[in-house]
């Protein structure tokens, strides 16, 4: 049995967004006279919101990190899109799950989940897109994937939810909707194995089986 709808995280599932967070974040701490962060400091808060992001950049270095948030929000929302690109296979994957109710619920903003979607030309494959601020609540929280279900006509049983963090993977569960988690996205090989996934895939293409037949469960 495969799955009637699928709900995808954004970063680092179906897109590395990374480049352009990164430089938002050193946009923003320039903004307020600080030095740059590497990207893989920056990778370790991508994942549960710009919030936390931004108190991860700024932790220590500001009192009041409201003002750096809205700044970084502002500059990503300028250049949402300059070096973020589709991971391989995506675009191939999606054209393949026509006729699967498609959708995105990412911690991103909004807009900015908005602006790089139409950029990348994936836009049209999602019936509904959920940011990190459209709900009172975000992932980990269950409510966006309860939210998307009730929108799409789907039930539990035959969701299933795409990402590659924790966040996902706790909100799924708590969901009740099967997770599948993807290896090449910004989360460690050790935080994935402690979330024990039904599905977990190395390539983006290793996905149509699994939605279609529910075919190999794995983990990491």
């Amino acid at each position: 049995m495969g799955y009637d709808a699928v709900l995808f995280d954004l970063d680092g599932t179906l897109v590395d967004s990374l480049p352009d967070i990164a430089a938002t974040a050193n946009r923003t701490l320039a903004a307020f006279g600080l030095p740059p962060l590497d990207v893989e400091t920056v990778r370790g808060f991508v994942g549960y919101g710009v919030k936390h992001l931004v108190e991860g950049c700024f932790a220590g270095r500001i009192a009041d990190t409201d003002e750096a948030l809205r700044v970084f929000r502002q500059f990503y929302l300028e250049r949402p899109c300059e070096r973020t690109r589709a991971y391989p296979a995506v675009r191939e994957t999606l054209d393949a799950l026509a006729g699967v109710s498609l959708a995105i619920v990412t911690n991103k903003p909004q807009a900015v989940s908005e602006a790089v979607l139409e950029q990348l030309g994936l836009r049209h494959y999602f019936t509904l897109i959920v940011g990190g601020d459209a709900l009172p609540l975000r992932k980990p929280d269950p409510l966006p994937i309860v939210h998307v279900m009730e929108r799409l006509g789907s039930t539990a049983t035959r969701t299933i939810l795409v990402g590659d963090g924790i966040p996902d993977a706790q909100a799924g569960r708590a969901a009740g909707v099967a997770v599948c988690l993807v290896g090449y996205g910004y989360a460690s090989r050790a935080e994935l194995t402690a979330t024990h996934p039904d599905f977990f895939i190395e390539r983006f293409a290793e996905l149509l089986p699994i939605v279609r037949n529910g075919d190999h469960p794995t983990s990491p």
